[in-house]
């Protein structure tokens, strides 16, 4: 399992990469008509490898930037741009507020809209 490290001026802060999916899953559940792709586990991918099976794919750029692409199904007559934007949003202010982590972009895929 990577680990995320910051260097601070009292010292290293450090968590797992599941705390960054997991508080993508959160916020993800949180808002209503949309769910996550995929049930399994979600996967952190070193720079420059990809997988396209899970519903939280996170790339790091050279820059220590995340990449984060969601793969969600969206229930019928939810609006999609005004949803993609609430999560990305709140994604961004979370990853950055909370954990000091660099965004470089927050990607989300329609699979499948459901009644």
């Amino acid at each position: 399992m990577e680990e995320i490290v910051q260097n601070k001026n009292l010292g290293e802060v450090s968590f797992s990469n599941d705390v960054i999916v997991s508080i993508i899953s959160r916020i993800i559940e949180e808002i209503d008509g949309v769910s996550i792709k995929s049930t399994r586990k979600a996967k952190f991918i070193g720079r420059g490898q990809k997988t396209a099976d899970q519903g939280i794919i996170i790339e790091s750029d050279e820059q220590e930037a995340l990449v984060i692409n969601i793969l969600l199904i969206v229930k019928y007559g939810t609006s999609i741009e005004n949803v993609g934007k609430k999560i990305q949003k709140k994604i961004k202010m979370e990853l950055e507020g909370k954990l000091g982590i660099k965004i470089k972009s927050i990607n989300i895929e329609i699979l499948k809209v459901e009644r």
